[in-house]
């Protein structure tokens, strides 16, 4: 019995982390990270014109907006040195934004129609 005491463990702390979903983002912050990424005119503009187009939220660490930057230093380069949100809206018209959660501003953000960054 006490093999499985590990294992409740692990379970408890997957369920108490239920609400995250498969990218590491709380489906909670979704939509405090839309709203922080319309407050740019552009990107405001982008969503409206694409209302059935949904973010794919991904969590940038520290450690990966390092070694983003070298690879593509004018999508990550001079970021901040903390955690960050990517929101990548794909399609035939794309939109790749970087939003701090933390200063609740968006940083960068870029067309991505036709662009593979892969």
């Amino acid at each position: 019995m006490s093999s499985w005491i590990p294992f409740l463990l692990l379970g408890a702390i997957v369920v108490s982390l239920g609400c995250i979903s498969d990218k590491g983002v709380a489906p909670g912050l979704n939509e405090s990270l839309i709203k922080i990424a319309e407050e740019v005119p552009d990107v405001a503009s982008f969503i409206a014109r694409n209302p059935d187009s949904h973010p794919e939220i991904t969590v940038l660490a520290p450690e990966s907006i390092s070694q983003l930057s070298k690879k593509y230093p004018a999508l990550y380069g001079n970021l901040p040195n903390r955690t960050l949100y990517k929101l990548e809206y794909r399609g035939d018209r794309g939109l790749l934004v970087i939003v701090d959660l933390e200063n609740k501003k968006v940083l960068k953000y870029f067309r991505t129609a036709g662009v593979s960054l892969e």
